[in-house]
This record gives C-alpha cells, structure tokens and sequence, in this order.
C-alpha cells in the first residue's frame, strides 16, 4: 500500500473516506439496536422516553454550530500552513468569543427549556424535577 500522498489517487482518498464514514454509520446502527433494549430495561420506559426527549433537544441545539467547528479547523490549518500568525490568532480569537456568545445563548435557552419542560412536554409530575436536573 503507497502511503505517499503525493503519489495517491484523489479518488482513493474519497473512496477510502466514504467507506470508512459509512462503516461508522453501520456500527452505531447496530450499536443502536443492541443497546436500546437493554437502556430501556435498566432505565424502564418513561425515564428511556426522557432520555431520548432530552437527547432531541440536545441534537436540536447541535445545530447552533452553524458549522463553526468545521471552519475553525479549516481557517487554522490554513493560516498555520501559510506561517500567517496573524490571520491564526485573528482565527482563533474570532471563533473563541463567537463560542462564547453561543454558549451564553445555550444556557439561556436550555435554563428556559427546563424551566417549562414539564409543561411544554406535558411530562409527568415526578419526570418533571428529573428532566430539569438532567437538562
């Protein structure tokens, strides 16, 4: 196997990343349907119901990333490759305060989420005070 990057092909590369990505997909799925049965008899099904109502929400405000994480690595990886220090630190004090504000935006909306979680979700009364803990 030629690890020389300059001698592969762009088409092994794409091809290799494809597998490996749809391999991962292919273990959490079977991950999921082996692990599932057995969360649901150690957790019973209202608190498994929590947890994947709560695991929504959590995936639902993932998307609050907007793709930052993606364009931090880019950006410093470029800069870095140029030997630009400026345009590194500029990157990374740029995406680090812009985190910042997403994080003070996440822990109001979450501290409003679990303010009326039970009432939004109509959970009931002893699922309320443990949705708010875990959230």
């Amino acid at each position: 196997m030629d690890l020389n990057p300059s001698r592969s092909s762009p088409s092994g590369h794409v091809l290799g990343n494809a597998a490996s990505s749809w391999l991962r997909d292919v273990v959490e799925g079977v991950l999921f349907f082996i692990l599932t049965p057995l969360i649901i008899r150690a957790l019973g099904t209202e608190q498994y119901g929590l947890w994947s109502l709560l695991w929504a929400i959590v995936q639902v405000l993932i998307l609050l990333d907007m793709g930052f994480g993606t364009s931090v690595v880019k950006l410093v990886a470029d800069a870095r490759g140029r030997n630009d220090l400026e345009a590194h630190q500029t990157a990374v004090a740029t995406f680090f305060w812009t985190y910042v504000a997403q994080a003070t935006f996440l822990f109001v909306v979450l501290a409003c989420i679990a303010t009326w979680l039970d009432h939004v979700f109509e959970l009931p009364p002893h699922l309320g005070g443990v949705g708010r803990q875990a959230l």
